[in-house]
């Protein structure tokens, strides 16, 4: 989370934001080292509702380590008979915004239903 944070606030301060971000507040604005960041993150972060990319599926056939965990079919990797049908299967929340309309998640997860 650290790292995301730090790589969030070098992406905001590009050029191409200026004048569409006046910067940061709250708690948030103030948390400038890596322990500082590190509480500020235990203090307010929580996964709530949507998790996603937990489990995320992998070219079937393929165990190698960053293949993921699901074969195509959404079987899961090394077991018989056990599928994984929920949000946990889709690579990120992102890719679902990025490259579908964004409607709520779980739209997405019934489609793995069919």
């Amino acid at each position: 989370m650290r790292e995301s944070i730090k790589s969030a606030r070098t992406f905001m301060a590009a050029p191409a934001w200026d004048g569409w971000i006046t910067g940061e507040v709250g708690p948030f604005a103030q948390a400038k080292t890596d322990d500082q960041i590190e509480q500020y993150v235990r203090d307010t972060c929580a996964t709530v509702n949507h998790v996603v990319g937990t489990a995320a599926m992998g070219k079937t056939g393929s165990m190698g380590r960053g293949t993921g965990a699901l074969h195509s079919d959404l079987t899961v990797k090394g077991t018989v008979g056990l599928r994984v049908v929920d949000a946990s299967a889709f690579v990120s929340a992102l890719f679902l915004l990025f490259f579908f309309q964004p409607f709520h998640i779980y739209i997405y997860t019934y489609i793995l239903d069919i």
